[in-house]
């Protein structure tokens, strides 16, 4: 396969015996090596692509050749939200443009050509830290406590600009690599990159830009309801710190069925996981870990500074804990068959009239917009769901914050296993009263 480096090519992919790009009809034995953009961009290679963007690392030829990062808005024109990925494709930069931290890539750019939009933005030379637990073994509590003092610094300044990043996770941490003659510090500090998930709040905590977009395994249950807040970013943070204590990652697989060994019986146990295996962490980080992980979105902390400031009590206090074999080489390490568990629903009352639950779910549903067998589906699962979690909540009198605690977990459970995000259908899905 030979790649055609022209940011502008709507198929970049070729044959190898390609001589002339399908897409751009380039000459492939130039554009494959590098292709001189806009005049001064000369682009190396690409890095990446995601749903909404792809990325080039590119020379600056009129700033000394310095590195910087392309990335080009590759949203579907025919989607039927692309306007509103588009906008928030431009939120992204004038978010970006509005940031000033040396953890945090700076914008050099934002413009449109040939009907395209991109960005321009600095180029962070290391790893992610997603490669860095395969390639170097598990993070022992040094590297945590180091980890989540030098991210939450990022969060604090990030939510003072009302800015949630919404994606935290290993693959959007680098750890930035100096040359041997650099005299900076030697611990090489961690920024965070991707804002595309970026969720913008006025001075009144509403959320005025939001593409809606998260990673399963790291995001919070209000943050999958569309209910983002700043302590969604402190849990994504919390389960990107027990991720790489335990390097042990959610996976999907055919058929909307994933795996994540991480949790027992619905109830997440990432020490216990991490401890058979040698890695150990003291009761006091455990803890501080445990209360940004809260399922239930008032139990946990409300702001990266809270956790902050119980974060260097124990720094100041608590000897950090060794663990035995964090370094263990990735491929000694022996691979389980998935298995595929739904936590157990917890028992509630009986209800009477179930004939009735099901004549109301047949009249109590309103479909706003083209109907399909996809939206009807939608709406009886939306239906059922709050049916489900209503009759939690009745079976538990007075109610208390283990019912709301069961709601939710109920939600969680039903929504994991469907893989069911709101945002993916334009279907507007109303219960009648």
């Amino acid at each position: 396969m030979v790649y055609c480096l022209n940011p502008d090519c709507s198929k970049p992919d070729n044959p190898d015996n390609n001589k002339i790009c399908h897409g751009c009809h380039e000459d492939l034995d130039k554009s494959s090596k590098e292709y001189l953009f806009r005049g001064h961009y000369r682009i190396i290679k690409q890095l990446g692509e995601g749903g909404v963007g792809r990325t080039y690392l590119a020379e600056d030829i009129d700033c000394l050749n310095k590195l910087r990062v392309i990335k080009k808005f590759i949203y579907p024109v025919d989607a039927p939200n692309f306007e509103k990925a588009k906008e928030l494709f431009k939120q992204e930069a004038e978010y970006l443009s509005e940031l000033s931290h040396p953890q945090i890539p700076h914008l050099y750019g934002y413009f449109e050509h040939n009907h395209a939009f991109y960005l321009v933005q600095e180029f962070i030379e290391g790893k992610n830290l997603y490669d860095e637990v395969w390639e170097e073994g598990t993070f022992d509590e040094i590297q945590l406590r180091q980890l989540l003092k030098e991210l939450l610094a990022v969060l604090v300044y990030l939510h003072e600009h009302n800015l949630v990043h919404g994606d935290i996770k290993p693959d959007n941490i680098m750890r930035r690599s100096y040359n041997k003659q650099s005299q900076l510090n030697e611990q090489s500090e961690l920024v965070l990159i991707n804002f595309g998930s970026s969720i913008k709040f006025d001075d009144n905590q509403k959320i005025i830009g939001s593409f809606g977009s998260h990673t399963r395994g790291y995001a919070a249950i209000e943050q999958i309801q569309g209910k983002a807040t700043f302590a969604s970013d402190v849990h994504c943070l919390g389960m990107t710190a027990v991720r790489l204590f335990t390097r042990c990652f959610r996976e999907d697989f055919e058929d909307n069925k994933f795996n994540d060994w991480l949790y027992v019986d619905g109830e997440l146990k990432w020490r216990e996981y991490g401890e058979e295996r040698g890695s150990k962490v003291s009761d006091e980080l455990a803890n501080i870990l445990n209360k940004m992980l809260a399922p239930l979105v008032n139990n946990r902390y409300q702001s990266a500074q809270e956790v902050l400031d119980d974060l260097q009590t124990i720094i100041e206090t608590v000897e950090p804990i060794a663990s035995e074999n964090n370094t263990e080489n990735v491929s000694n390490i022996p691979r389980c068959k998935p298995t595929f568990v739904t936590p157990d629903i917890p028992p509630r009352r009986k209800r009477k009239k179930t004939k009735k639950t099901n004549k109301e779910l047949s009249g109590n549903i309103a479909i706003i917009g083209p109907a399909s067998g996809k939206t009807t589906y939608l709406a009886t699962f939306g239906y059922f769901t709050n049916v489900v979690i209503n009759t939690i909540l009745e079976s538990i009198s007075p109610a208390n914050d283990n019912s709301e605690y069961l709601a939710e977990q109920t939600e969680y459970i039903l929504l994991s296993q469907s893989q069911f995000e709101p945002s993916r259908t334009q279907t507007t899905i109303a219960i009648i009263p």
